[in-house]
């Protein structure tokens, strides 16, 4: 049930980064336009958390903008570390935006873009149908496959093209920071301990109570990996739309770097009356050149 969470995570804190390469220069402005709304949502799943868990916040900022260490919200709590129920809040808390936000994706589009929302559920329960053994192994990958084209389900509507575009920037600002996965860390030991517990119990009652458990946990990974698998498209949109930018641009930043080496070159022979070859080291008729000008008293160059 932890795996979805983890592998996705790592996945999406992977193409944000690699959108974050490529937009180069413009990256600090974009994480600042689209942290409006990302930045909220982020500190609200920590929040929402801490809540749920019994934490107490002592802190919270949803957004701010240049602050000294570049954090663009953040959320701070205490808890009693000698009650379990506290402990294992940290593993959730850490990992809030991931799982929180693709909810909030989720909820949106049953919203903003029920179209989509209702061929996605049709395919997921083909999957799920499939790993129970109801359908065919081969009918339930036809399923996962046809998640993918449910996604432009009603891609006509304006509200289709607004749910997308909120969709994205919240997707963007999914990443866990180092605290959050510090956080995280903290709980996660509990959370196993919890886990062994729960299937021990379930051992003791026999097969039919672990068979309930087992479907039970199963479809809850398959939920998570429904959501998680959506907010993973949204972020890969961001590293596709920067390939594309830079395909597109590719001819103009070659004409650019063209003139930059033309300009530099042209400074290279201006440099100090001296022409410089590959290796830094002045010609033997740039030699000949100095001392002519030296002998002639001009005091151009060093």
């Amino acid at each position: 049930m932890l795996a979805p969470i983890f592998l996705f995570g790592f996945l999406i804190a992977l193409l944000n980064r690699t959108f974050y390469r490529l937009a180069g220069r413009r990256s600090r402005k974009i994480c600042y336009a689209t942290g409006f709304i990302g930045t909220p949502v982020h500190e609200l799943a920590h929040a929402s958390m801490c809540l749920l868990f019994g934490h107490k916040i002592t802190e919270i900022k949803l957004f701010q903008v240049n602050s000294e260490d570049g954090v663009l919200g953040y959320v701070r709590h205490s808890y009693n570390k000698r009650n379990l129920y506290h402990r294992v809040g940290n593993f959730f808390i850490g990992i809030a935006p991931i799982v929180m936000g693709s909810l909030l994706l989720v909820l949106l589009m049953f919203i903003m873009a029920n179209g989509m929302f209702y061929s996605i559920a049709e395919k997921m329960g083909e999957v799920n149908a499939a790993f129970a053994g109801r359908v065919s192994a081969q009918d339930g990958a036809m399923a996962f496959l046809g998640i993918f084209a449910a996604f432009f389900r009603g891609a006509s509507r304006w509200l289709w093209w607004l749910y997308l575009l909120i969709a994205v920037v919240i997707a963007l600002h999914m990443n866990l920071s180092k605290a959050d996965i510090k956080g995280s860390k903290e709980g996660f030991f509990f959370v196993v301990i919890l886990l062994l517990l729960i299937n021990a119990v379930v051992a003791i009652f026999g097969t039919g109570a672990s068979e309930i458990v087992r479907g039970g946990f199963l479809s809850i990974a398959l939920f998570l990996f429904f959501i998680l698998l959506l907010s993973l498209f949204f972020a890969s949109l961001w590293v596709l739309g920067a390939l594309l930018v830079r395909l597109i641009t590719l001819p103009l930043r070659k004409n650019r770097r063209a003139k930059s080496s033309q300009i530099k070159a042209v400074e290279t022979w201006k440099s100090d009356g001296v022409l410089k070859t590959k290796d830094n080291v002045p010609s033997a008729r740039t030699q000949e050149i100095s001392k002519t000008q030296q002998n002639g008293k001009t005091r151009d160059w060093n």
